[in-house]
């Protein structure tokens, strides 16, 4: 049975990590944010595999749900820290360079990992998710635990468990007489960090974990010692360890390693959404819709909203079925943080994560692409123009009907009638594709275009941030930039 938690069936998705698309959405930068203090190396590579089946995406949103949920989270919770737990011991039995030290740490793996198995079956069964791939996942968990292998791990586990935690002995050193003395316990004797415990408790001191005699991984001279003596004390028990690492020289399964690495990927998102949501950042659940349209609800732009003081004007976004957009402003006016927006949120909801907004309906979006201005690549002998050019044949030759592309600032290395010219026909063969389009440029003529429709960038009257709102058709924005300024004919010429 297919276990995975980030697909139904088999893995199908288009990898954007060499993309044009991770630089110009600034995608890099915000899983900085998201994968920062991740201990699984895979995670950020989940987050550039955009699924290609809008089901794999259903799929994923439901188990995020789950994941929201207190008594799922804390459950999942639980199995990450032991599994951690368990991957440190396991790390340590292959590592570290003493016979006996790497049992004890191959022993604790096999333990600890048991327990964290059946730790997580009893805790989801108790937390009871509805999302078919947690559901799924479990009903695996549950029939590897029932295999001939699992079961015989977990029974020699408990009884080497039990005969190494029964061995009682009393440790004396005489440090001036430069003297170890080890014997058994026959009786069950106090223990000396408890004993030590008790006398201090009557100060007024801060509780502090329990004292561990001998801390480190490796054992030193005067452990080595007390080894020593305890295999001439507990032979039959020490054999027994031995036996058991000769009996399970590896301990794991690829269900667990696979589960916890793909848990990883949700985990981090959690945890970065909720840093986000305590500065006041909403994330919505995506809803997908048939008629090709999109509404997005104050959005912004993710990677503007990193900064711990930075505040981020939201926008919305609206777009009927056949739309693509001009998005035109003044220079340092936010076109290309609006078209980063729209991007950003259509990329997290295709991945199958919230998106950074209020609310969020959006058709399945097969593919995205961007094309973004860049500084000129002296290395080569194209111009700035054919380079641009380069880029959009390459991205035109191999686009599917239906996908987002994102233009930014385009053209601007030649003149006004030639980018108006090859803007017109770059847009006209985009828009005969079936894509949705949006171009950031000040080029607001190319609104003329057939199909295209002009959004602008400009000052709020109450905040002064910038605002992006849909202008009607035929009014070009100097019409409104000309007498702000005071640059109609009369106003000249009364200064005059």
């Amino acid at each position: 049975m297919n276990a995975s938690i980030l697909y139904r069936n088999k893995p199908e998705y288009i990898d954007y990590g060499n993309d044009d698309l991770v630089a110009d959405l600034r995608i890099g930068e915000i899983l900085g944010q998201i994968t920062l203090g991740s201990e699984d190396a895979a995670s950020p590579a989940y987050y550039l595999r955009k699924p290609k089946k809008q089901d794999d995406v259903l799929f994923r949103l439901a188990v995020m749900r789950d994941l929201e949920h207190p008594r799922v989270r804390e459950a999942i919770e639980e199995f990450m820290n032991r599994f951690g737990q368990y991957r440190t011991y396991l790390d340590y039995s292959d590592s570290l360079p003493q016979l006996k030290t790497r049992q004890k740490w191959r022993f604790d793996a096999a333990r600890t990992y048991c327990a964290c198995l059946a730790g997580l079956r009893d805790g989801l069964s108790a937390a009871a998710p509805r999302s078919e791939g947690l559901r799924r996942f479990l009903t695996s968990l549950a029939d590897s635990m029932n295999t001939p292998e699992f079961e015989a791990l977990h029974r020699d586990t408990a009884q080497c468990a039990a005969r190494l935690d029964g061995m009682r002995y009393t440790l004396e050193l005489w440090l001036y007489q430069n003297r170890l003395t080890v014997r058994p316990e026959t009786a069950q004797g106090e223990d000396a960090c408890e004993r030590l415990a008790r006398v201090f408790s009557r100060y007024d001191i801060a509780p502090c974990p329990r004292m561990v005699p001998f801390p480190g991984v490796n054992m030193e001279s005067l452990e080595l010692a007390v080894l020593e003596r305890l295999e001439g004390m507990f032979p039959e028990e020490f054999g027994l360890l031995g036996e058991f690492c000769e009996r399970h020289p590896s301990v794991g399964s690829p269900l667990a390693d696979g589960f916890a690495s793909e848990l990883r990927f949700y985990l981090d998102y959690l945890t970065y959404m909720e840093r986000m949501r305590t500065r006041g950042y909403l994330f919505a659940y995506p809803e997908f819709n048939d008629v090709n349209s999109v509404r997005i609800c104050a959005g912004y732009d993710l990677s503007l909203a990193r900064e711990a003081d930075a505040r981020v004007t939201p926008n919305d976004f609206t777009r009927d079925a056949g739309e693509s957009f001009i998005v035109t402003g003044p220079n340092q006016g936010g076109k290309t943080a609006y078209v980063r927006m729209v991007g950003q949120a259509a990329y997290f909801a295709c991945l199958g994560l919230p998106a950074p907004c209020k609310r969020l309906e959006l058709y399945f979006i097969e593919e995205i692409r961007t094309h973004f201005a860049r500084e000129e690549d002296l290395s080569n002998n194209y111009g700035r123009l054919k380079e641009e050019l380069e880029r959009a044949k390459r991205m035109l030759d191999a686009l599917p009907s239906g996908s987002l592309v994102l233009l930014n600032d385009l053209f601007a290395s030649t003149t006004t009638f030639d980018a108006l010219e090859i803007g017109g026909k770059l847009l006209g063969r985009l828009m005969k594709h079936g894509c949705l389009c949006l171009f950031a440029t000040n080029f607001h003529e190319l609104a003329a275009t057939p199909g295209m429709a002009r959004l602008h960038a400009a000052p709020d009257e109450v905040s002064q941030a910038y605002r992006v709102t849909r202008e009607p058709p035929g009014k070009p924005a100097a019409n409104r930039l000309i007498p702000a300024y005071r640059l109609t004919y009369d106003d000249i010429r009364s200064r005059l």
